[in-house]
């Protein structure tokens, strides 16, 4: 098997797409890419899609995802994390201070406008912000709407460096910016923050505990994406078979709600089709080919 979905825990220090790379290079093929993209200092569960299997990324959802953020109080960089030099920096010992931590987790807004990082690669006029940042050249950074579904502190404080450290578990919306939430908590704190560490642990129900390292992925980790894919099935019979692979619109008797359907024919996926209208449905991709 060529072809699949890759759980893989991605190392601390390398970009998404280094990821993709190395993954071309292990098993000598050239499509490859890639669900929800980590920072380079990031680490932890990014999904990769290989050949064929990435022709199923727009059905796949990953609408939530968990984060463990390892976030400091008393210091701030321009990318919000250690990728740049720190440019705020105040004494800030938070030491026997938990239940303030935790109220104040409690409070905060569970949906938010939040304003990405400058070092991330939201477009602005067609260019990443990252490109901005890099030639120090001003730009408008509009906030995007997000939600956090549940947020809890998992370990004490720590003190260092004149500062002080602890970890967060976060579960929230995709697209939610973690190295963004790290300053926006700390300015409820009154003092500048930033994010140390971020682990990704789920991708919706998908758990880091499913993934492996690059270096240990093999053939057999190769996962059918149909298989993540919870859409109703239609049995069809050989004569409507012929006439699905064409292309054909394909009715149902009763209309049901499902935006997609996987139609198969001795058990075997065909096609997904794509409801176009009450009862209609049209083809969106066929699988057999």
């Amino acid at each position: 098997m060529n072809s699949g979905f890759l759980f893989i825990n991605k190392d601390k220090g390398i970009t998404s797409q280094s990821l993709d790379n190395l993954v071309k290079k292990k098993f000598d093929i050239k499509k490859v890419g890639h669900l929800g993209t980590l920072d380079p200092l990031a680490s932890g569960l990014i999904i990769v899609g290989v050949n064929d299997a990435t022709r199923y990324f727009k059905y796949f959802n990953e609408s939530r995802k968990t984060y463990i953020l390892r976030i400091r109080i008393g210091a701030t960089s321009l990318s919000l994390d250690n990728e740049t030099e720190i440019t705020d920096n105040v004494i800030c010992d938070l030491r026997g201070k938990e239940e303030l931590i935790d109220k104040e987790l409690s409070n905060f807004p569970k949906t938010y406008e939040q304003y990405p990082p400058i070092y991330s690669a939201v477009k602005v006029n067609g260019k990443p912000l990252y490109k901005y940042a890099q030639k120090e050249k001003e730009v408008e950074i509009k906030p995007r709407s997000t939600e956090i579904y549940n947020i809890k502190r998992l370990s004490d404080i720590e003190f260092k460096n004149n500062n002080s450290y602890f970890d967060i578990e976060i579960d929230s919306k995709s697209g939610f910016y973690v190295r963004s939430f790290a300053r926006d908590f700390s300015k409820t704190l009154g003092y500048p923050g930033m994010a140390d560490s971020i682990t990704r642990t789920k991708v919706n129900d998908y758990s880091i505990s499913l993934s492996k390292r690059i270096d240990d992925i093999t053939h057999d980790d190769f996962i059918d994406p149909l298989s993540l894919i919870s859409f109703k099935r239609i049995e069809i019979d050989d004569d409507r078979l012929k006439y699905i692979i064409n292309g054909s619109k394909y009715y149902l008797k009763d209309n049901i709600s499902d935006e997609y359907i996987i139609l198969t024919n001795k058990n075997e996926n065909i096609a997904i089709y794509k409801k176009e209208s009450n009862n209609k449905y049209k083809m969106d991709l066929l699988i057999k080919r």
